[in-house]
């Protein structure tokens, strides 16, 4: 507080004034010094002292409160405080008080300035947010939702019915029931939707919402934010539609190489029937159930919902119910192994070349003379990651000395290619019958070039 004669003698300055502005009362004996020091910029400090003449002479001409104002006062530190100053006249003096209100300043500019980059960060994301009134009924929305939803203000009445209105009448009933359903169970809600627009446009948006409960569990209020979603939704139809159109492309791929491969073998099969060598009419119909082993796996590709990978297990079971009808071998019975397990195509193919030589090769040697036995085929994933690719039968077991690297026919000739390809590890087990184990990784792929090279090499 200051006291201050009509003279403008400064009578009097209280501690909290001192150590509010930092001047000592001899720094300012009198209200000149008080306004070259307290108001250094003469634009902002004859504005002040024009102010404070007119509130004092409405004090004198009044009740004598001199009214309160905010002034914007240089420390003697050089340091800049707002205050407010009002007072009161008694006796021919001023009694002028101040209260320091600069810490309010500050936090209120601090939350002007966070909420302007609210604001922007909203108007970036196209986001607004909402808040029904449970009691009154009322529905009040930001700036963010009255452009999103691009709705007169003047002509909204402000109601949950009226925001209804504006949702797309194939969604209305679904967002209602989902907001009622989060009220009644009192559990948070997000759901997108779409809005219809009064010129037939349509807009995506994403809306989430929350209620606030009273202590009796009461509904009091729900809160929410609704954002434009409608360049997202626009992304993503439109790769939805790549998708759709590369799958059957993909498809019709799989089903002409399935067509092409199975007009190979029937040609195979035609040519193998008019030739009278035994030996070369073999290595046709060897040829012909190659091409078979490929045909069933784009067969089943083309079948398949997915258009990359194979339920391997079924894909064996179809192979060699194949080769067993091919052979004819009703005293031979053929197993497959297995849980169901996916392979990618570059795996299933060299994998189901695999198993046909061996299963063929089997079925040719390994039980002669109508011998009785069993043929097992599987695969399986191993805990370190690998997979092991086995076919084994309890036949008659291969000649002793038997050098698997060594063996000439065409069929073990392509097994090892086929292997050495997939980076596979063989094992080969002669204790009960002939078990081949082929462990490898599913990096392993397998491309014609290779396949042509390794071929060359052998």
């Amino acid at each position: 507080m200051a006291i201050v004669a009509f003279d403008g003698t400064i009578e009097l300055i209280n501690r909290r004034a001192i150590a509010t502005f930092g001047y000592q009362p001899e720094d300012i004996p009198h209200m000149d010094r008080w306004w070259v020091l307290a108001y250094p910029e003469a634009v902002y400090r004859a504005e002040v002292q024009a102010r404070w003449l007119r509130l004092v002479g409405e004090a004198m001409a009044g009740d004598g409160e001199i009214a309160r104002g905010e002034y914007r006062v240089t420390c003697k530190d050089g340091a800049q405080k707002t205050v407010v100053i009002f007072g009161v006249l008694l006796s021919g003096k001023a009694f002028v008080m101040f209260e320091n209100i600069t810490a309010r300043k500050v936090a209120e500019e601090a939350l002007r300035e966070s909420e302007a980059q609210l604001r922007e960060a909203q108007d970036i994301a196209r986001l607004g947010r909402w808040e029904l009134d449970l009691v009154s009924g009322h529905l009040a929305w930001s700036d963010g939702i009255f452009a999103l939803f691009e709705a007169n203000r003047a002509e909204f009445a402000a109601s949950y019915q009226d925001f209804l209105a504006l949702v797309h009448p194939d969604d209305r009933a679904l967002v209602d029931q989902t907001y009622r359903d989060s009220v009644a169970q009192k559990a948070p809600y997000d759901i997108e939707h779409r809005l219809l627009l009064p010129d037939g446009r349509v807009k995506w948006v994403s809306e989430i919402g929350r209620t606030i409960y009273s202590g009796t569990g009461a509904p009091l209020r729900s809160v929410g934010t609704v954002q434009d979603i409608t360049e997202r939704k626009v992304a993503q139809e439109r790769i939805s539609r790549a998708l759709q159109e590369k799958e059957v492309l993909l498809r019709e791929i799989h089903h002409r190489v399935k067509n092409n491969l199975q007009i190979i073998h029937s040609l195979l099969n035609l040519q193998a029937k008019g030739i009278a060598d035994s030996a070369v009419r073999a290595l046709f119909e060897e040829s012909r159930d190659r091409v078979n082993a490929m045909a069933l796996i784009h067969a089943r590709l083309y079948r398949s919902d997915d258009l990359a990978h194979i339920d391997f297990r079924e894909y064996l079971q179809s192979l060699v119910k194949s080769i067993a009808a091919t052979y004819n071998r009703c005293d031979v019975r053929l197993t497959v192994q297995m849980a169901p397990l996916l392979f990618d195509v570059n795996l299933g193919i060299p994998c189901g070349l695999i198993v046909n030589e061996l299963v063929a090769n089997s079925l040719r040697h390994a039980f002669p003379e109508g011998r009785r036995g069993t043929v097992r085929v599987g695969v399986g994933r191993a805990d370190d990651g690998c997979y092991r690719l086995k076919v084994a039968d309890d036949g008659i077991g291969l000649p002793a000395n038997f050098d698997l690297s060594a063996g000439s026919s065409m069929g073990l000739k392509l097994v090892q290619i086929l292997a050495g390809q997939l980076g596979a590890v063989m094992t080969l087990d002669t204790t009960a019958g002939t078990s081949l184990c082929f462990a490898f990784t599913a990096a392993a792929q397998l491309t014609t070039d290779k396949l042509d090279a390794a071929v060359e090499q052998k």
